[in-house]
């Protein structure tokens, strides 16, 4: 029988998704893929491989966001462009990136066709022109940096309220007049990992239990409430939650190092834990899936709300998830790759060598084609058949 962790190894791992319908693309974390999932049966196909990246590279773009039919991807893992991809006619198109070589954004914004995009680690925005196919950098000497740690945005009409923690500030960016300005954190805030806006106030946590909501003329935030005592950080000196959602007068936190998510109820003032089963986790649990292969010490990833749906992708099981910010109710997709594009095996058993990670059903979707494959030949027999999948599997 296959462990629990083998079959783990073999749902795709990505970072940041786009809705579009019933289906959501993805660059895959295992191989060079753009990869589209359907929602409705969790079939997943290698839908193109990115140009001029090796096969065997994953991640080569983070940030994806969906504009009409186009679907933009931000450089990241070796890649020096954005790349954007036709969906109508299934092409791709280099866009020149002047700023940085690459870098980890899924904050991307929409005003007149054109794309805002902040950059988590510059705190730069570049503004992407999907018409002409051009990019320009849109900065400001004075707040860049090498490592700003953005974290969640907000945005209020046409202005960006970007937290900048390494700077004590509120970088607020207008995309009218495409101008910064800047408000100093309250004293009693030092980090901001989810940030809202509610009821004229932001609400925001950080590094500390602490759930606070303030505004930009005040000294000192006001704290709210506490992360419930029975509710743990998984990893130490990491932020508790990763995203945030206000619907029906309830405040939604999405793990980013917390064992459980949390609903804060405004009216009540009540905090409510959500727990999914197969998720439970440990601080020992989590070490020790780290040294198997597991890719971030986070609870969850690829958190984004879309209407009244949050979605998010668990690192521990690779198993993404969608609320129902309606009911709670909680849908679970555990995605299929079809390991074939082009008519032919993907990603390709390279050097005789195949790892079972790169198959949506281990080697047993190797073995299968090469299967289908030996028999359209004249002259077949269980020997040839053998010798012919052994070359391809390194035990």
């Amino acid at each position: 029988m296959m462990s629990n962790h083998a079959r783990t190894s073999q749902r795709h791992f990505f970072y940041d998704f786009a809705l579009a319908g019933n289906e959501i693309y993805f660059s895959t974390g295992v191989y060079n893929a753009l990869c589209r999932a359907n929602l409705s049966n969790d079939q997943v196909e290698v839908l193109k491989t990115f140009p001029d990246i090796p096969e065997n590279r994953g991640l080569a773009y983070y940030g994806i966001y969906r504009l009409n039919e186009y679907i933009l991807l931000c450089p990241y893992n070796g890649s020096d462009d954005f790349l954007l991809y036709d969906m109508k006619a299934d092409t791709f198109r280099k866009l020149t990136n002047h700023g940085q070589i690459s870098f980890y954004s899924g904050a991307v914004w929409e005003k007149d066709k054109m794309l805002y995009i902040v950059s988590g680690k510059t705190a730069e925005i570049y503004k992407v022109n999907p018409q002409n196919f051009s990019v320009k950098l849109l900065s400001c000497k004075k707040y860049v940096t090498d490592n700003a740690c953005i974290s969640e945005i907000v945005r209020l009409e046409d202005l960006l309220y970007i937290p900048f923690n390494q700077k004590g500030i509120m970088l607020i960016f207008d995309i009218e007049k495409e101008e910064y300005t800047h408000f100093p954190y309250p004293e009693n805030v030092s980090n901001v990992a989810t940030m809202c806006y509610y009821d004229g106030k932001f609400w925001t946590t950080g590094k500390d239990r602490k759930i606070l909501k303030w505004q930009a003329d005040e000294r000192v935030a006001s704290e709210v409430a506490e992360v419930p005592n029975d509710v743990t950080l998984l990893a130490e000196g990491c932020n508790w939650f990763g995203r945030s959602c206000i619907y029906n007068n309830i405040l939604w936190l999405i793990p980013n190092c917390s064992d459980s998510i949390l609903k804060y109820n405004f009216l009540t003032e009540q905090i409510e834990k959500v727990e999914i089963a197969g998720e439970e986790e440990s601080v020992e649990q989590l070490e020790e899936e780290l040294k198997h292969g597991r890719y971030m010490n986070s609870k969850y990833n690829a958190i984004k709300r879309c209407g009244n749906n949050v979605f998010f992708l668990s690192p521990k099981t690779r198993i993404f998830y969608e609320i129902n910010l309606d009911t709670g109710n909680v849908a679970r997709h555990d995605f299929c790759v079809k390991n074939i594009y082009n008519g032919r095996i993907y990603p390709s058993p390279a050097n005789g060598v195949a790892f079972e990670q790169s198959y949506a059903n281990g080697l047993e979707c190797l073995i299968s084609y090469i299967e289908k494959e030996n028999s359209n030949q004249k002259e077949i027999n269980d020997e040839l058949i053998g010798k012919t999948i052994h070359c391809y599997i390194n035990e």
